[in-house]
């Protein structure tokens, strides 16, 4: 599985800054459970990403994958991390990193119409 691609700003002893170059994430929202949705978003992606799109292309797997509470019915990405934070109801994204060759133009379409492809900034996340 790769990785997101990233710059390392600071390296200390027990952790790293990093820099995430802009990307892009397919996420679909489920109403469950945290670990529930998990499971649900992620067999729903894992579909997409193995050829259930409309260019029956194969999508390498890449991490990370992310879950993330929804707050009211919006859809709010704001970092890759892989906790969730506790939020209202039990509405959870769940998103796969798509690999950094494909843009929001050059990805196939999904079949499946709740699956929500999205181009997110550059951000800065402590490891």
């Amino acid at each position: 599985m790769r990785q997101q691609k990233y710059d390392v700003l600071q390296n200390e002893a027990k952790f790293e800054i990093r820099k995430y170059q802009e990307y892009v994430i397919a996420s679909v929202e489920i109403d469950a459970d945290f670990r529930h949705a998990l499971n649900q978003g992620f067999g729903i992606l894992a579909d997409y990403i193995f050829g259930n799109n409309q260019a029956r292309t194969n999508i390498e797997m890449t991490a990370p994958v992310i879950g993330q509470a929804v707050k009211n019915t919006k859809i709010e990405m704001t970092a890759p991390v892989t906790s969730a934070q506790v939020g209202e109801g039990n509405k959870y994204l769940v998103s796969f990193t798509m690999p950094s060759k494909y843009t929001l133009e050059s990805l196939p379409e999904p079949m499946n119409k709740t699956i929500l492809l999205q181009k997110l900034p550059p951000i800065k996340q402590p490891l």
